[in-house]
């Protein structure tokens, strides 16, 4: 594999790697402050709320499993290819990519469950100080 490519591979990992650590942060920071966040005493709960931050931490868990998916098809893709692969007579390049489907999916879909999540505590948020 060329220089190029193997850094391709370690930015990869380390966006995955951010992301899960930035999702695991958020959701031990929200469980942590809940009561604070809340507001409430547990007699006087407003369920709209608690929706919103339970919602939020099943979103930002998805995302941590998306970027686990992407991170083992980052570490498949870079697993020596058997001989039989490497001198397969059809031609094909059996060099490692970031087209996996795994590594694709699993990125799109980290992102993606990352991004909404934030927007759903962002509305958590707006809607508990009003």
């Amino acid at each position: 594999m060329d220089e190029r490519s193997a850094k391709a591979f370690d930015f990869a990992a380390d966006v995955s790697k951010q992301l899960i650590t930035l999702a695991t942060g958020i959701i031990a920071f929200t469980v942590t402050f809940n009561k604070d966040l809340l507001n409430t005493t547990p007699s006087s709960v407003n369920h709209t709320s608690v929706k919103f931050i339970v919602g939020a931490w099943g979103l930002y868990l998805l995302s941590i499993f998306c970027g686990l998916v992407s991170l083992f098809g980052l570490t498949g893709e870079l697993q020596p290819h058997s001989k039989k692969l490497d001198d397969d007579a059809d031609g094909m390049d059996t060099s490692p990519n970031l087209s996996n489907p795994f590594v694709k999916w699993g990125t799109i879909c980290q992102l993606a469950l990352f991004g909404f999540a934030t927007l759903v505590v962002l509305a958590f948020g707006i809607y508990a100080i009003s």
